[in-house]
């Protein structure tokens, strides 16, 4: 009995020395990455946050709907991406249904659209269902070392503006 009493005793011991560790630490956004490769963007707010904070990162918003079977696709194929490039980028799904005016905002016009932002810039964007190939190389164009993102930048390389409602909807 004694054994056992010290083995329980010991037991408790180590697990409230592990929680007193884990205690009062947040989960940092690159914690978070690392545990869900794909993070859900619920509102303008977030992406106007994410956005304004991201530096020189390359940002991936995928515009999905859970209707749209290319979407249900693509899911998959922008994980294993996430995964592989979360060094160099970031991907966040958004809800075309729930986000009307932020997708009118970044130029969405059918989805899939996956749309490449850095330095609060839509540099690049895909619509459709696209082989992972095609989002990986666009990622390895947006994020070689050496370059600056205005030489790169393709549509037109369009600043967001992130202010007030979409151009739709200003009043004239």
């Amino acid at each position: 009995h004694v054994i056992l009493a010290s083995c329980l005793v010991l037991l408790l011991a180590v697990a409230l020395i592990l929680s007193a560790c884990n205690s009062g630490t947040e989960e940092t956004h690159t914690e978070k990455q690392k545990r869900r490769p794909l993070i859900e963007i619920k509102n303008m707010d977030e992406f106007r946050r994410i956005v304004s904070a991201s530096g020189d990162r390359l940002l991936i918003f995928d515009f999905y709907a859970n209707w749209c079977l290319p979407c249900k696709e693509l899911e998959p194929i922008l994980e294993a991406v996430a995964w592989q490039k979360r060094d160099v980028a970031d991907i966040y799904r958004i809800n075309y249904d729930e986000n009307n005016s932020l997708a009118e905002r970044v130029g969405v016009r059918g989805i899939p659209f996956v749309a490449f932002i850095k330095n609060q810039t839509l540099v690049y964007s895909l619509m459709g269902l696209r082989p992972q190939k095609a989002y990986l190389e666009a990622i390895s164009s947006f994020t070689r070392p050496g370059e600056s993102s205005d030489s790169k930048a393709t549509n037109g390389g369009a600043l967001l503006d992130l202010s007030g409602p979409p151009a739709s909807q200003s009043p004239e």
